[in-house]
């Protein structure tokens, strides 16, 4: 209520008030990068080591000390009201993809066999400065590959080892026999086939231009084949296309149809590898190619959460990928293809691009296209961080994740400690910190075995904090996955999360909530991507963030001047208690983020709403 006689406050008076209430109530809407947003499209992540503590052996203060070492981390799984773990069993095939080839179920992976993968990365050329994977191949071993992609006993390995006699001799080739389950059999001869038509393929190109023995891959086929070939501890090949957008860029590829103009733009946004070998080509990839990017397609359109959505029948997405399926066969049959098979052509394909655009997007099909049963939209809402009605949980509302079974224990570590590894030295991130601080001489080894701990942090390209969280243990990807998980909802998710370890994080997020995940792409900061002009990390190109235009601006550095900031108050975080160290903490994050320069702060104090432009202004800036 108002006077009448009361003077009508502008809207300037009404912002600036709500300012100054918001600043009062810890100045909550100024920690908000003005350029970024509440929520950024670009989010960098790390580890804050400047605040690692004690670990309680002999230290009763600080972060890790002894009152601290007793808690339940942040990371742990939630509890019921019986005091035990809630669980969520993880079937491979069902609730993800695996990679081991004792798991059931289609495979995350275009090519399975280790050593299979490993001649064919080094026949790319890629990581030519890597001492595994740098060699080329020789001729003997480059004609083993195209023979064992090509042999019908997909149990059989082929090995090469160094000549016991004579070590500068050519590696002798040996032969055994693996295990694979009965129900993998085809699955893995179907795509080692098609692995070998496209080597083939690049064959007959190379030798076109370039006719030596053993050939040599094209420039424009290595960064694929790398990828197709990256170390079993990072491979996953469906971050080839990983992007709903990029999926139905490729469906539209393998139908026959040709690449336009957006077409491109999407897959430079989301793929670069695949816009960047369509360009060789023009608008459509070589038929040689179209079997393996087939195979490629279908498991990237089931690692992103689509498997096992069927209850008590196949479901949707296999009743989707039939269509398509269908008519990659029929594509490669002689032409002119019958009138018979023209209509049946014309038929699957109607029904794959009907049914198969939900599935990439993971948006529930119409009724009259594809009735989903209430079992089935509960599940997929679950998937996706909804409730089982399709509503968005409230903040902060989602609980803690469960413990996934079978390969956590109770605090939420992985059971397979390679999942917490670095990707390039084989440990773990507080193994990886101790070992570089005591080969610089700052730390003894007595020391370092007591300063594991420390914060991690959530910051905008600009440097703007938006969160953190205390680690009671060592740094995982548990650790981003935790917070990214319980903080936001899954339209809220950044488009980019750029970390030291990304590879590593999304396997781990790909393995529990990939449905939630599938169109976060995730990137590895630039420092440790790069080693002078060679890759240090091993996982690929595919996480090189100077392939992604909508990031090549971005210091994917700034964690670091957070870290530099922080570091100087590890005083405080060694000798206050876990509780007051929280406060003070949380303090220092209000105060840094209210008193950074913004870059467009001289733009704000003359910024008007669009609404309030000349149609002539809008036209001419905003096009519209």
């Amino acid at each position: 209520m108002t006077s009448a006689h009361a003077t009508l406050l502008s809207e300037e008076c009404w912002r600036k008030a709500s300012l100054g209430f918001f600043k009062l109530c810890g100045r909550q809407i100024m920690e908000c990068c003005s350029l970024c947003g509440p929520h950024p499209e670009v989010l960098l992540c790390d580890g804050i080591a400047g605040l690692a503590c004690a670990d309680g052996t002999r230290q009763k203060g600080g972060l890790a000390g002894t009152d601290a070492a007793l808690l339940r981390p942040f990371t742990a799984p939630s509890r019921g009201s019986d005091g035990v773990n809630v669980q969520k069993v993880m079937e491979a095939g069902s609730n993800y993809l695996a990679a081991s080839l004792s798991k059931g179920g289609l495979k995350k992976r275009l090519l399975h066999q280790p050593e299979l993968r490993t001649l064919l990365a080094r026949f790319s050329g890629h990581h030519a400065v890597d001492p595994e994977l740098g060699k080329p191949p020789s001729s003997q071993e480059y004609e083993e590959l195209l023979v064992a992609l090509d042999r019908d006993d997909v149990q059989v390995v082929t090995k090469f080892v160094t000549d016991p006699d004579d070590a500068d001799a050519d590696p002798v080739l040996l032969h055994w026999r693996r295990w694979v389950a009965g129900d993998q059999v085809g699955q893995i001869r179907s795509k080692n086939k098609a692995v070998c038509e496209l080597l083939e393929g690049i064959e007959r190109e190379a030798m076109q231009d370039d006719p030596q023995w053993p050939p040599r891959c094209p420039h424009k086929w290595a960064e694929l084949l790398y990828t197709l070939g990256a170390p079993f501890s990072v491979s996953d090949d469906s971050n080839l296309i990983q992007h709903g957008k990029a999926l139905g860029v490729v469906r539209k590829l393998l139908l026959g149809e040709a690449a336009n103009d957006d077409d491109r733009v999407i897959l430079s946004e989301h793929s670069p590898t695949l816009r960047r070998l369509l360009e060789h080509y023009g608008d459509r990839f070589p038929p040689f190619f179209h079997p393996a990017l087939h195979h490629i397609y279908r498991l990237t359109l089931f690692a992103r959460g689509a498997m096992g959505l069927g209850v008590g029948r196949a479901g949707w997405p296999l009743s989707a990928i039939e269509g398509l399926d269908v008519c990659v066969w029929l594509e490669r049959e002689p032409k002119p293809l019958s009138v018979e098979q023209r209509q049946a052509l014309d038929f699957w394909a109607a029904r794959a691009n009907a049914l198969l655009p939900g599935v990439e997007s993971l948006s529930p099909p119409a009724s009259h296209e594809y009735a989903l049963l209430p079992p089935e939209r509960i599940l997929l809402n679950e998937r996706l961080g909804l409730e089982a009605d399709g509503v968005e949980p409230g903040p902060f509302l989602r609980t803690i994740p469960t413990a996934y079974e079978p390969f956590e224990d109770d605090l939420g570590r992985s059971l397979e400690r390679n999942e917490e590894h670095r990707c390039r030295s084989g440990l773990t991130v507080g193994e990886c910190n101790a070992k570089i601080a005591l080969e610089s001489g700052i730390k003894k080894t007595k020391c370092l075995q007591r300063h594991t701990k420390g914060g991690f942090v959530f910051l905008c390209p600009h440097c703007v904090i938006y969160g953190f969280h205390v680690m009671l243990r060592g740094e995982s990807p548990r650790d981003a996955f935790t917070v990214l998980y319980t903080r936001l909802n899954r339209r809220d998710l950044p488009l980019y999360l750029v970390y030291d370890n990304a590879c590593k994080l999304r396997a781990y997020v790909m393995r529990r909530e990939p449905a939630f995940f599938a169109d976060v792409r995730f990137l590895v900061d630039r420092f440790h991507f790069h080693h002078t002009t060679a890759e240090a990390h091993k996982c690929g190109p595919l996480y090189n963030t100077d392939y992604y235009d909508a990031v090549r601006w971005v210091n994917t550095s700034a964690v670091e001047s957070c870290n530099a900031f922080l570091v100087r108050f590890k005083t405080q975080a060694w000798y206050r208690s876990l509780v007051a160290f929280m406060i003070i903490f949380a303090n220092l994050v209000s105060g840094r983020n209210s008193d950074l320069t913004r870059v467009d702060e001289p733009k704000l104090r003359i910024a008007g709403r669009a609404d309030t432009w000349r149609p002539a202004v809008r036209q001419r800036l905003l096009l519209y």
